[in-house]
């Protein structure tokens, strides 16, 4: 098996030499029986910051069990068939989960999941996986392994399967989704011209995934660096049509990036909706969105056509007080996104910026002191509040509590007044 050599050692690296990942390489052997795998040196290769770390061994999963046991360590075993047994390690303060997968090969696929097998082969282990860059390895020292050409991958930043792109996308179709994502951060934008075709010729296959693992892959391509590019092209060609039914505006997703860089993937899938609630809708039942995201997507389409850039100042201010910044900003800045190029980008900077000029103030009169003047309680209580709330925010937020309590005990004299008459 061939390594990348000097030029790809990882040594030194902060993640590599940590006391806990030491302790799992300690456990489990030498540079040919366990090594880390996939996105850690995939990341590290490219720069970027290392999140979780698996590794990949040559022992089934009774053996790690054992070992962590005789270790103090504890194992749970979470990959099912796959065999992956997560190793809990406790660094000082900190708590680390490794999980360790036994190599393995597919021996059956549907497009969903993988009947699995064991083997002893760290290539053949490489030539299941889905993109080159996906299926890099490293020893204890910061060696790196690289079985499929894929550190050639990442210095030329490419986005490339294994072996026949066909091939590995029938093996699961969420590769096709994996593609345009890794694309969209590895590749700059760039589609690999074989695995693109591929992924049109397959796209099909998509509608047989559960909602629930496309909208994660979705919702990470939507954050990507290069979102708005991938995402254009996968409108073109219709994939993105087998994701998100109905018309999908990609355009707005840059214009929204470029407002708005840090923009959430709700916002993001907001935008490619040009803010249409009835369209959000299908998608959250399509995608199986949580109660609080539905309701986040519900708001904003309700909200935002009270956004324009000819909005005056002190509707800005009513809107802030009734939405909360939050909510605000997001309908704002979404309204601003879909104006595209013949945005008023200074008008609409005043609207977004609204809550870093001007503090909200509070409605301090309550229910308790409607009853300190004498009302019994009832619905009156509230229509009082309410009544006078809707007073103060006509009158331009102007009245301090000391005013506030001076107009609640006018319109509760009124009220006493008719009443007695």
């Amino acid at each position: 098996m061939g390594y990348t050599g000097a030029r790809a050692c990882l040594a030194g690296a902060d993640w590599l030499n940590s006391q806990a990942l030491k302790s799992v390489f300690s456990l489990l052997g030498n540079h040919d029986e366990v090594r880390v795998v996939g996105g850690a040196v995939r990341d590290a290769l490219f720069g970027a910051e290392v999140g979780d770390i698996d590794l990949a061994t040559v022992h089934e999963p009774e053996e790690i069990m054992r070992r962590a046991e005789n270790a103090g360590i504890r194992a749970v075993a979470t990959g099912g068939d796959h065999g992956t047994v997560s190793l809990i390690v406790v660094d000082a303060d900190r708590t680390h989960v490794f999980e360790v997968t036994p190599l393995r090969i597919d021996v059956e696929t549907d497009g969903r999941h993988a009947l699995t097998a064991p083997t002893q082969s760290w290539k053949l282990d490489a030539q299941r996986r889905d993109f080159t860059i996906n299926a890099l390895y490293c020893d204890e020292s910061g060696r790196v392994y690289d079985p499929v050409d894929g550190f050639g991958d990442v210095v030329a930043g490419r986005v490339r399967f294994i072996g026949l792109a066909r091939q590995r996308i029938e093996e699961d179709y969420l590769r096709i989704l994996r593609f345009f994502r890794f694309s969209a951060v590895y590749g700059k934008g760039v589609l690999d011209a074989q695995g693109l075709a591929a992924c049109i010729d397959r796209k099909h296959g998509l509608a047989q995934l559960s909602a629930e693992r496309v909208k994660k892959e979705l919702f990470k391509l939507l954050v990507a660096p290069f979102a708005s590019a991938v995402i254009e092209r996968m409108v073109d060609i219709g994939v993105m049509g087998e994701v998100l039914p109905g018309q999908v505006l990609p355009q707005g997703v840059a214009n929204l990036i470029g407002i708005d860089p840090n923009a959430d993937a709700l916002l993001r899938l907001a935008v490619l909706a040009g803010g249409d609630t009835e369209l959000l809708m299908t998608w959250a039942k399509r995608l199986k969105l949580s109660k609080k995201e539905i309701a986040c997507l519900a708001s904003l389409g309700r909200h935002i056509e009270a956004f324009t850039s000819t909005l005056e100042e002190i509707a800005q201010k009513v809107l802030l007080y009734q939405l909360g910044e939050n909510t605000y900003r997001q309908c704002a800045v979404l309204a601003w996104s879909l104006e595209g190029e013949t945005a008023d980008v200074c008008a609409w900077e005043k609207i977004v910026t609204l809550p870093q000029r001007w503090q909200v103030p509070v409605f301090s009169p309550t229910g308790a002191d409607v009853l300190a003047l004498g009302l019994e309680a009832g619905p009156q209580v509230g229509n009082i509040l309410s009544q006078l709330e809707q007073e103060w925010i006509k009158a331009g937020f102007e009245w301090d509590a000391d005013e506030q309590m001076v107009r609640l005990k006018t319109i509760v004299q009124v009220r006493f007044k008719s009443t007695e008459e």
